[in-house]
């Protein structure tokens, strides 16, 4: 890596490692009892949270950092544990550990500077680093845990961002796990990332804490690296050295654990019993799981005196064969699994590497190509084959050895088939030593093949020799096999073989022992329990199980600090049961309490041996309990809760319920203490003998109540409400275990509360929450808004128009944190009747009021109305009804909106209301409409036709042909093209249009044009309707707009749409009659009663122009909108218009016909016939005979002129003829008429007596 030196060092090691193994050697010493073991775990990994904590490397590599590279690549940094978490390392508690950034942990005072050995190496470690800085230690380390030894950079050196290491404390006591995790770290020089971490794990005070190793997926493979723990240069155990152990797919984990821990085993057999004569079942499991044995073929027991015997004791005799289809063997009933183990006692009568000496010794094969075996070969080594479903086959195999026949030695197998590269494990022990130094890896499915049962001493399956295998049987005595449903390691094996049994006697009966005294509540009675034989004397188990209980099921095992090596398990609180599994010990000592009054019996068994068995059948002094008693049972005298409860004074204690409060009131509940008298459980009594010992002081404080978190991990509510309440012993007989607290408030709100109470008299602290969970609702509602109008006045201010933004803000004055959700509700609104504006009366149409829900005590939100007038709003128009949902589907407020009960901020019953929201009745105004839209209807069809339109679909271009655009249209006005107007934005020449909108129709040319808004065309000084709608923001009417809220509307005229007024001089006009009453409005229009404008030329004639109608209310309610472009004012083109009437003359002796042609004045300043005059009229008799003819006569004509057939007569296409009488004498009169008013007359001269010249053709009749 770094220096020359240090290089070479790491390259001899390898080298004289890989030497060793190259020549079959071991690369671990000879066994020595060591302090931990390890086996496969499962995957669990704690990704480090956002609260983990960093360490800091050092800087500088002078002293104290005393490295050449410092920054986190050869370097350390010291972590102290959290204060109430230690580590039990080697019989030594630690309160910090030293981290190497080269994966090691470093336990007590290091003084080794070994934070500097990059260079990975089988263990032990006998050699110091070398290299140290002056000044700096260097000696061979002590006390380490390696979960991944080598060179690794785990800060910023060698230009690395984003590498460290993180610790945290993690998990709940007493099972907390103190985690230190190597974080996104490489190796030097390389780039390649990954991630592995320690998990420390709390134990019992005194006893070695268990860890683990764990690996996660990725790019590391557990090459070049050395993972194992060294307390010493003699005692270490090695996990992996230079192996690819990391499943890359799923993650790695290991587990160590003491080595005196022994694990518990699956069967145990001894084969002491005297005889095998083929009976199912009679050699028997002695580990108390019951999987008993049997001989098959020539399996013998012979006893010690037999040579060789067995090696403890009595053993079992496997003869030679050697074929398949003769077999003697023990015949288990158990199955291989995905993992076990299994280690015995082996003496060959041939030596181990004699010719033709191939022994099988285990053997579970029911396929020959899907083997399970363990056999010696002829050579002296061990091979020890397992397969998976298809076939792939991982084989380990001993180091062959030439052990002299006659002697015993100790064999051991492990096993765990995992999928996965490499995942797959075998290890071979031979008298207390891994095999190799390493287990043997391989690769497999990880699913084990249909096997059969174990067979102990020969082939499993007559007529099958596995593939690898033989058919020969053990040809020796076997002894002491036990057989683990886990993977073990070599101290558990070292563990087995050391077992000793100075008589040769079995398990008889347990022995219960206690001192006799009554136990309280403060600390668990200690219960001995020990092995007997028949002899009554003490018994060695190890691996055995013991099932724990009480009659009746109560009480709570515990273990007792140097009372036992393993941990009990299976601990079931209040129900008496655990479990237990010996560790070679004769006696084990555990706590039992009970949190109530009573006496317990103690039970132990194991399989069919309990404390009655066998020769503790009879009761003798070698078996008293205490004192001179015999399964004596445990008096305990206790009246500790088994949890509380609060409830509502004079509630029901199990089953009462707590009530909705309101924030800012006190209020008080009582606490009830519980016991379990039927020990199922559950809480089914009042503890009423609670604090008859002493006075007891609880915490009652209010905690989180949602969800279904532990009653001792919720939160408490902040800032805290708790309370010390005391029972005391002098006021028990009159409490009975229950009391009322003292006076409590709430200062927020909170949907969802229970009551905590916590009894810290004895440990661990009995904690209990309230059944019933309950809310503290805040006071009610206030609608603060903008919309303050003095109703009902149709006059008062401010006024807000219809869908417009006003303010609306819902508060409360206590529990001001209330942030829940106000709906409205619809059928809370009434509007105020339109026909009066003296006193609030509903029955006027009630519009939709905006926003949908409101926000507790948020900021002012923009709310609106759809209407005109005023809104009200009754109590509980906005209401949140599921605050309290906890409390009001239990009844536990008041849902009945009768009299708005369900808003009541005072108790009734013990009770609030249910509902949060406003409970004062508010009215919002004055409204009125956002807008007008007027629409104007002339009396004419356009006639302003000149030329022709091309339009093209999609474009805003218009051609003309034959057309006066300049002097017809202006920017702003309106064509009407297909019957669709459209706004004219230029007018570029006379022959051109450019629209401001795409033309939506069909490509088209020919089209007439029409000049004309949509109202059509009406003559200047001529009425035409106008309607007004009053509308709200969204163009909706406003129906409210009517009587008393509806106003005076004025109209004036505009040149466009949303465009400047007309001006009152030429070539402007005036418009009159421009006054729509308030009385003609209804439900929001005049539509009932339209107003009849008109509109009249400044000067006569004028060009024709459009006017557009603008309404504008005395509220400033105005048809003008901004934009400008989206007002909607109805328009009509007006134009000049006059009678036109000609000069005739005629005989004086026939009647003459005048011609009246309705004209106006067109964009070419021309008068055209008004072709679509069908409605102008006048009566065409004498104005002197009630008519609007004129008649001024010029001369003649003696007694003057009369017309034929008088009468009312009305224009067609704009013409109308009427007849002059015949005189009878020559003469001329000057006609014209005076009606209709809006059209001026020309004079027509109606001559008499002269004829057309020159004569054509004439006629005369006498």
């Amino acid at each position: 890596m770094h220096q020359p030196l240090l290089y070479f060092r790491f390259v001899l090691r390898c080298f004289v490692g890989l030497g060793w193994a190259w020549l079959g050697l071991a690369v671990a010493p000879v066994h020595a009892q060591t302090t931990y073991a390890y086996r496969n775990d499962v995957f669990a990994y704690d990704t480090p949270s956002g609260a983990a904590s960093s360490v800091t490397w050092h800087a500088s590599g002078a002293s104290p950092g005393c490295t050449s590279y410092q920054n986190g690549d050869d370097d350390w940094a010291d972590i102290a544990l959290p204060g109430g978490f230690t580590f039990t390392f080697g019989g030594v508690a630690y309160s910090s550990v030293r981290v190497y950034s080269n994966g090691i942990l470093a336990y007590g005072a290091d003084v080794s500077g070994f934070h500097r050995d990059y260079s990975s190496q089988a263990l032990p470690i006998t050699a110091a680093a070398g290299g140290a800085p002056t000044g700096c230690p260097n000696a061979v380390p002590q006390k380490l845990m390696l979960p991944y030894w080598l060179d690794i950079v785990a800060g910023s050196a060698n230009s690395t961002a984003g590498a460290s290491v993180q610790y945290e404390l993690l998990g709940t006591a007493p099972n907390r796990r103190f985690v230190i995790s190597w974080v996104n770290v490489k190796l030097y020089n390389t780039t390649t990332r990954y991630n592995f971490q320690v998990q420390l794990l709390e134990s019992t005070t005194g006893v070695n804490g268990n860890f683990r190793y764990q690996y996660t997926t990725g790019s590391s493979t557990g090459s070049g690296a050395t993972v194992g723990v060294q307390l010493t240069t003699t005692d270490f155990t090695q996990y992996a050295y230079d192996q690819n152990f990391i499943d890359t797919t799923v993650g790695t984990a290991v587990l160590w654990y003491p080595a005196n821990q022994l694990a518990t085993k699956s069967a145990e057999y001894r084969f002491d019993e005297g005889a095998w004569t083929g009976v199912a079942g009679e050699i028997k499991d002695t580990s108390g799981n019951g999987q008993h044995a049997s001989r098959i073929g020539l399996a013998a027991s012979v006893a010690p005196g037999l040579f060789p015997g067995g090696k403890l004791c009595r053993g079992g005799s496997f003869p030679l064969n050697t074929l398949n289809t003769t077999i003697g063997a023990v015949a288990t009933p158990i199955t291989p699994g995905n993992q076990g183990s299994i280690d015995f006692w082996f003496n060959s009568n041939v030596a181990w590497n004699a010719a033709g000496s191939a022994a099988m010794l285990l053997d579970a094969t029911t396929v020959a190509n899907r083997p399970f075996f363990l056999m010696k070969s002829a050579a002296g080594a061990l091979t020890f084959a397992v397969t998976d479903t298809v076939g792939a086959t991982v084989t380990a195999t001993a180091p062959a050895k030439t052990f002299a026949a006659n002697t015993w030695h100790h064999i051991g197998i492990a096993w765990n088939v995992r999928a996965g590269t490499n995942q797959t494990v075998l290890q071979i022990f031979l008298d207390g030593v891994l095999q190799n130094g390493i287990p043997t890896r391989g690769t497999t499915n990880g699913f084990m093949p249909g096997l059969s049962t174990i067979y102990v001493g020969d082939n499993r399956t007559s007529g099958i020799t596995p593939t690898g295998g033989t058919p020969n049987s053990a040809n020796g005595s076997i002894d002491e096999v036990y057989i683990y449903g886990v993977e073990i390691s070599a101290p558990q094996a070292l563990a087995d073989m050391n077992l000793t049994r100075p008589v040769c006697t079995s398990l008889d009966h347990f022995h219960i022992i206690h001192n006799g005294t009554t136990s309280g509540c403060t600390a668990p009675a200690n219960i001995t329990i020990e092995a007997h034989d028949s002899t009554h004397a003490l018994f060695t188990l190890a691996g055995t199980s013991m099932n724990l209980s009480t009659t009746p099921a109560r009480g709570t095992w515990s273990n007792v600090a140097g009372g036992a090596i393993n941990s009990l398990t299976s601990i079931v609180a209040g129900a008496g049961t655990a479990s237990y599994s010996f560790a070679n010990e004769t006696s084990v000592t555990f706590g039992l309490s009970d949190n109530l009054t009573g006496a317990l019996n103690i039970n132990a068994t194991s399989g069919a041996i309990t404390e009655h068995t066998g020769a503790a059948g009879a009761c003798i002094a070698a078996d008293y309990t205490t004192g001179t008693t015999c399964d004596a049972s445990r008096n305990f005298l206790c009246a500790v809760p088994f949890g509380f409860n609060c409830v509502e004074s004079g509630a029901a204690a199990l089953t009462g319920h707590l009530y909705t409060k309101l924030a800012g009131t006190a209020f008080a509940f009582d606490v009830v203490a519980l016991k379990d008298a039927n020990s199922d459980g559950t809480a089914d009594a009042v503890e009423t003998l609670y604090a008859s010992d002493v006075d007891k002081n609880v915490t009652v404080e209010l905690v989180d109540g949602s969800g279904a978190t532990a009653c001792a991990s919720r939160t408490a509510i902040s800032p805290a409400v708790s309370q010390t309440l005391t029972f005391t012993k002098t006021g028990q007989p009159t409490d009975l275990g229950r009391k009322s607290t003292a006076a409590m408030t709430v200062a927020k709100a909170y949907p969802d509360l229970r009551c905590r109470v916590t009894d810290a008299n004895q440990a661990p602290s009995i904690v209990g929450c309230s059944t019933d969970n309950f809310s503290v609702r805040p006071s009610a509602v206030t609608l603060v808004t903008t919309a303050t109008a003095a109703a009902p006045s149709s006059t008062a201010t401010p006024t807000i128009k219809a869908g417009a933004n006003f303010s609306l803000q819902a508060t409360t004055s206590t529990g001001t944190n209330y942030a829940g959700t106000l709906t409205r509700d619809a059928t809370k609104l009434t509007a105020q009747i339109t026909s009066q504006d003296t006193s609030v009366a509903p029955g006027g149409t009630v519009g939709t009021l905006g926003p949908a829900t409101l926000i507790g005590n948020a900021a002012a939100v923009n709310a609106t109305y759809s209407e005109v007038g005023y809104l009200y709003l009754a109590a509980g128009a906005y209401r949140d009804d599921s605050y309290t949902a906890v409390d009001s589907g239990a009844g536990d407020c008041v849902t009945s909106t009768a009299s708005d009960a369900n808003l009541s901020d005072v108790v009734a019953s013990n009770k609030y209301g249910c509902s949060v929201g406003n409970k004062t009745a508010v009215s919002l105004g004055r409204f009125i409409p956002d807008h007008f839209d007027t629409a104007a209807t002339g009396p004419l069809t356009c006639a302003v036709t000149v030329g022709t339109l091309g339009v093209t679909s999609g474009s805003t271009a218009v051609t003309g042909t034959g057309t006066a655009f300049l002097s017809a249209l202006s920017p702003g006005n309106t064509i009407q093209i297909g019957g669709v107007e459209y706004v004219v934005a230029a007018v570029p020449s006379a022959t051109s249009l450019t629209l401001s909108t795409p033309y939506a129709g069909a490509t088209a040319s020919g089209l007439a044009v029409n000049a004309c808004p949509a109202g059509g065309m009406v003559y200047s000084g001529q009425a035409f309707s106008a309607q007004v709608n009053a509308r709200n923001l969204a163009g909706a009417l406003t129906t409210n707009y009517a009587d008393k809220f509806a106003k005076v509307v004025t109209l004036s005229a505009a040149a466009t749409k949303g465009g400047t007024t007309i001006a009152t001089t030429a070539p402007g006009g005036t418009m009159s009659a421009n006054v729509a009453a308030a009385t003609t409005f209804t439900n929001g229009s005049n539509a009932a009663s339209l107003a009849a404008p008109l509109f009249t030329f400044a000067t006569a004639p004028t060009l024709p122009t459009s006017v557009f109608v603008r309404a504008t209310d005395t509220d400033g309610v105005v048809s003008l909108r901004a934009p400008a472009a989206t007002s909607v004012e109805g328009g009509v083109k007006v134009v000049s218009g006059r009678i036109r009437i000609p000069n005739a003359y005629g005989s004086e002796r026939l009647p003459l016909p005048m011609t009246a042609t309705v004209q106006y004045y067109n964009a070419g300043a021309n008068w055209v016939t008004s072709a679509t005059d069908n409605i102008s009229a006048f009566n065409s008799n004498l104005t002197g005979a009630g008519g609007n003819v004129v008649a001024n006569i010029v001369n003649g004509l003696g007694g003057g002129v009369a017309v034929v057939s008088p009468g009312p007569v009305t224009v067609v296409a704009g013409v109308r003829t009427f007849t002059l009488a015949a005189p009878g004498v020559s003469g001329n009169v000057n006609i014209s008429l005076n009606a209709p008013i809006y059209l001026p007359s020309t004079v027509g001269l109606a001559t008499f007596g002269i004829f057309r010249s020159p004569l054509i053709y004439r006629r005369e009749n006498y």
